[in-house]
């Protein structure tokens, strides 16, 4: 029976969440044979084959996702007692674990971390980046307690929240002695691929035509776009919020170009992601709370 074998549950969960044995031997402190032997212990006493090995580790059978589905409720709700019952009377002296992707954690957590650890002295925050659609997978698994993102695809027991909406502008360095180009109308474009995935077919195809005449640079970061225009190598497209610093800064100032680019229509969802399974916990609670709010301030 399944309630005999509980540390064994962990082992085949911090399996799951790693997808090999040797790594959720590291997390977990033990040798890897002796991990594997329960394992076998595990599937041998309920008869059901958890795991499938693939040359690049493990995966859950179908009955394996089944309990690790099961798994992640159980060691959230053990989280959550041993939170209430070792700080039961101050439920936000406690650890956190955060997910969310490099823009954000450059503009928007160095600020709110300052703001929360005033507020809430015992608060540890752990924070983790990552692309958006990789940290709601991790949330899913339970590596996560809270997730920052953008536009969030639905996912099975998440709840997303909508914090505050952001769109797409065009950015020019307001140093025009560095610039590399005179004339906006020919000016390099520059823009991350990957950020623009989500938005319309529409907003695609018309920068497809804005750029077929002019040099491209392409980044894998928001931020790394941000600098080549800051630096005057072209015009960055970028979301708002991500270039707010450095337009309060007089570093960059945002542009209007000639094209038939639907920037109105780039809008985009910042929201804020939590397991179904911690939807009563007062510490998630508050922070998405606190979170919010302190977006909308600084951006209303």
């Amino acid at each position: 029976m399944l309630k005999e074998h509980l540390e064994k549950l962990h082992y085949f969960y911090e399996i799951a969440k790693a997808g090999s044995f040797n790594k959720a031997s590291r997390t977990l402190f033990i040798t890897q044979p002796s991990l594997t032997k329960s394992i076998k212990v595990l599937e041998e006493s309920i008869q059901i084959k958890l795991f499938l090995r693939t040359p690049k580790g493990v995966i859950l059978s179908e009955e394996g996702k089944l309990l690790f589905e099961y798994c992640v409720e159980l060691f959230y709700k053990l989280d959550e007692v041993e939170g209430l019952l070792l700080n039961k009377n101050d439920p936000m002296n406690a650890t956190v674990r955060i997910g969310t992707y490099d823009s954000l954690a450059i503009y928007f957590w160095p600020k709110f971390i300052k703001h929360i650890s005033k507020k809430y002295p015992n608060l540890n925050i752990q924070l983790s980046t990552n692309r958006s659609h990789t940290i709601l997978s991790e949330l899913e698994n339970g590596v996560y307690d809270l997730a920052l993102t953008v536009d969030p695809k639905k996912v099975k027991n998440i709840i997303s929240k909508s914090s505050i909406n952001d769109h797409f502008k065009f950015y020019t360095t307001t140093n025009s002695e560095i610039a590399d180009y005179s004339d906006l109308a020919i000016a390099p474009i520059i823009y991350m691929p990957q950020a623009i995935q989500n938005l319309s077919s529409e907003f695609k195809q018309n920068l497809k035509s804005l750029i077929e005449n002019r040099k491209v640079y392409e980044t894998s970061s928001l931020e790394s776009a941000k600098a080549l225009a800051i630096n005057g190598i072209g015009i960055a497209l970028l979301p708002s919020l991500v270039a707010s610093y450095d337009v309060s800064k007089k570093n960059l100032v945002a542009i209007n170009i000639k094209s038939t680019i639907p920037l109105k229509r780039s809008e985009h969802s910042i929201s804020i992601s939590y397991s179904k399974f911690k939807e009563n916990s007062d510490l998630i609670q508050k922070l998405v709370v606190e979170i919010s709010s302190f977006i909308k301030k600084k951006h209303k």
